[in-house]
């Protein structure tokens, strides 16, 4: 975690958020709620089958998180992992290769907010395919565009960025366009963060020797 005074300032601060891992455990792909007082982030305890989605609270911004917890109806025996939560805090993203267990192939899984949880997790389908990847979904602020890590024909590799966009006839997400400008060959890209104007997405990177790198892409308004 990492604060800055302004939009233009430099962040400073960097320090660990403490979510109640003693060490143990590994925590990663945090998302925020727009209020600030929840997250949800993955922990992975033992293999990579025990990776479960969690959600931690507190009760004012200046507050540490607390009451930290593997959140209910969603999480499965295998893995479930890089968890979004929409701006509206309606509609809870993640990936699971639940649907493939031999190969732990990732798609992507829906929840919709039920009172103070979340209801069933479903596959959203499209772009779920069972032929190629989908993990580390990222919903628009509008819920009209979804941008996800994955493979597919014409990708670089198994973990390019692709972005599909609702189609209101259908009632589904369409496209599974590759974005081409921020995916890289020999690399695995994951999107991490859209501004609410769509226009600014952030993803990382790891390359072939194992290096991470954040890396923006702007596109013009």
């Amino acid at each position: 975690m990492a604060t800055r005074s302004s939009p233009a300032g430099k962040f400073v601060g960097i320090q660990e958020l403490p979510i109640g891992n003693d060490g143990s455990m590994s925590d990663g792909n945090p998302s925020l709620f727009s209020n600030k007082l929840k997250i949800v982030f993955s922990r992975q305890s033992g293999n990579f089958s025990s990776l479960q989605v969690f959600i931690a609270s507190r009760l004012q911004t200046i507050a540490n998180f607390s009451n930290v917890q593997a959140i209910g109806n969603v999480n499965s025996e295998a893995a479930d992992q890089t968890p979004f939560i929409s701006a509206d805090a309606r509609e809870l993203w993640f990936s699971s290769s639940r649907s493939d267990l031999a190969t732990n192939k990732g798609q992507l899984f829906r929840a919709l907010a039920s009172g103070e949880g979340f209801g069933e997790a479903k596959p959203v389908e499209p772009p779920n395919a069972s032929s190629t990847r989908q993990e580390a979904p990222v919903l628009s602020a509008d819920g009209k565009t979804l941008f996800y890590a994955g493979d597919g024909d014409g990708g670089y590799d198994q973990n390019d960025i692709w972005e599909a966009r609702w189609d209101a006839e259908s009632t589904s997400f369409k496209g599974g366009l590759f974005v081409a400008e921020l995916s890289s060959a020999n690399s695995r890209d994951y999107p991490s963060w859209v501004s609410r104007d769509g226009c600014r997405l952030y993803v990382h990177t790891t390359n072939a020797d194992g290096k991470q790198t954040i890396l923006v892409g702007v596109r013009p308004q």
